[in-house]
C-alpha cells in the first residue's frame, strides 16, 4: 500500500521521502493568505491538513464571503466537491501550513483493494457530516456567547494532543473570520471575549488562549441541564478574574 495512504487513513507515520513527481499524492507548502484550491476549480482529490490551518469561504451572489469552517491537523478539506465535480468552497491558509494531496481517481481505486481504507474514509466523512449538523444546531438554537464557548470547546476537543499544555489552544484565524462562522458581527464577538475574559472564562496565554477547566465542567453540565449559566461558571472560578484587560492574546488577530 501507499505509504501516505497508509498514514492518512491507517494513523501509521507519514514518509520522510518526498513522493515522486507523477505520484498521485503531494504535499503543497503554502503561506498566511495562499490558497490551496479556488471554488470552481475542476475537483482533482482530497486533502488533509499536514501543518497549520485553513479557513474554507464561499462567495454569495451579492459578493460577500461567508467562512464555511476551519480545519486544523489531520482535517480532510474537499470532500464537498465529491459530489459535483468541482470545488464549491475555496480553501486559504491562516498561517505557514502544508496539506496533503490525494488523487481521488487513485484512492478510489485502493478502497476497491483494501477495505480498511474505504472503512477508515467512510469514518471521516460521517464526522465531517455530524459535525456540520451539531454546527447547524448551535446556531440555531444558541445566544452569542454559548455559540463562542462551543467553538472554542470544540476547537479544543479537535487539537487535543497528549503533550499540549491542558486548556490552551492557539487562534491563528481573525475574529471577522470566527464572526462569519458563527453568524455574528465582528463587534459582537469582540463583546463576546471581552466579557469571557472579565467572568475568567477565558485567558489571554503565551501560546494563544486559556479555557479555564471550571467553565469547561460547567458548560458540559449543561449539556443535561439545558442551559450554560455565566454566574455558576463565575461561582466555580477559583481566584480573581481578569481585570483591565483591553484585548485578547496578539494569536487573536483582528480584521485590519
Amino acid at each position: 500500500m501507499n505509504p501516505i495512504v497508509a498514514a492518512c487513513f491507517l494513523g501509521q507515520p507519514f514518509p520522510t521521502s518526498t513522493p515522486a513527481p507523477n505520484s498521485p499524492w503531494h504535499f503543497t507548502r503554502l503561506t498566511k493568505g495562499e490558497h490551496l484550491y479556488h471554488a470552481g476549480d475542476d475537483f482533482r482529490g482530497l486533502f488533509q491538513v499536514m501543518r497549520g490551518s485553513f479557513k474554507t469561504l464561499s462567495s454569495t451572489c451579492s459578493g460577500m464571503e461567508q467562512v464555511l469552517d476551519f480545519h486544523i491537523l489531520g482535517d480532510f478539506m474537499g470532500m464537498d466537491a465529491i459530489s459535483v465535480g468541482e470545488y464549491p468552497s475555496t480553501a486559504i491558509a491562516l498561517e505557514e501550513s502544508e496539506a496533503c494531496s490525494i488523487s481521488y481517481a487513485a484512492l478510489s481505486a485502493l478502497c476497491a483493494i483494501h477495505t480498511d481504507v474505504q472503512n477508515n474514509l467512510d469514518i471521516a466523512m460521517s464526522r465531517q457530516i455530524r459535525r456540520k449538523t451539531k454546527i447547524i444546531t448551535l446556531l440555531a438554537h444558541t445566544s452569542a456567547a454559548e455559540r463562542v464557548v462551543m467553538f472554542l470547546l470544540d476547537l479544543l476537543n479537535r487539537t487535543a494532543t497528549a503533550d499540549r499544555e491542558t486548556d490552551v489552544l492557539a487562534l491563528p484565524m481573525k475574529h471577522c473570520d470566527i464572526a462569519s462562522f458563527l453568524g455574528m458581527s465582528a463587534e459582537t464577538i469582540s463583546r463576546q471575549f471581552m466579557k469571557l475574559q472579565r467572568l475568567g472564562v477565558v485567558r489571554p496565554h503565551v501560546n494563544g488562549v486559556q479555557i479555564c477547566s471550571a467553565a469547561l465542567e460547567c458548560f458540559k453540565g449543561s449539556m443535561d441541564d439545558g442551559g450554560f449559566s455565566w454566574a455558576e461558571a463565575t461561582r466555580k472560578e477559583k481566584g480573581p478574574g481578569i481585570r483591565g484587560m483591553s484585548s485578547l492574546h496578539p494569536t487573536f488577530a483582528s480584521c485590519s
